[in-house]
């Protein structure tokens, strides 16, 4: 699924620059775009679906489990999607201003792929037990920029 996915993001590069941009390629994006759009559809659907069987999501959790940052993601990409096969086929432009936003958003879909691999939640670990360390070096180069564009300032003031 990670190839497709690959696949469907280097086709919707190729397609924004209109040199490169061809029927056939067109077409390909669009068929592409479908079965990844009804895939993730079908895999929302079922997850949010069978969450029940987990003690944690069952009842009124469902809700809880469908506003957790993973799915929130996937619905993410589930919402803009649609509007960019939408638009696509039935506008035949791919370089509009809207267009391009929402395909910007569609990054998010390797987000979906990186819950199997816990590499955000180690970064996010790691952030926060060095929380001290980071605000310090923030603060530092904040200084630093002010310092500097105070001086610079100085020197180049009388340049005018």
């Amino acid at each position: 699924m990670f190839i497709v996915t690959l696949v469907g993001f280097i086709l919707s590069i190729l397609s924004i620059i209109p040199t490169v941009t061809s029927k056939v390629l067109r077409d390909t994006y669009i068929t592409l775009q479908i079965v990844l759009v009804s895939t993730y559809i079908i895999e929302y659907v079922l997850r949010c679906w069978a969450c029940s069987v987990n003690e944690k999501y069952r009842r009124f959790r469902r809700l809880y489990y469908m506003l957790s940052p993973y799915m929130l993601i996937d619905l993410a990409v589930i919402c803009t999607s649609v509007p960019i096969i939408v638009f696509i086929f039935w506008q035949h432009d791919t370089t509009s201003d809207f267009l391009l936003f929402l395909r910007f958003v569609q990054i998010l879909r390797f987000f979906r792929f990186e819950r199997f691999h816990g590499s955000v939640r180690l970064m996010t670990t790691v952030l926060y037990v060095h929380r001290n360390e980071l605000f310090t070096g923030y603060c530092s180069a904040l200084m630093l920029i002010l310092f500097t564009s105070f001086i610079i300032y100085l020197i180049e003031k009388d340049a005018e």
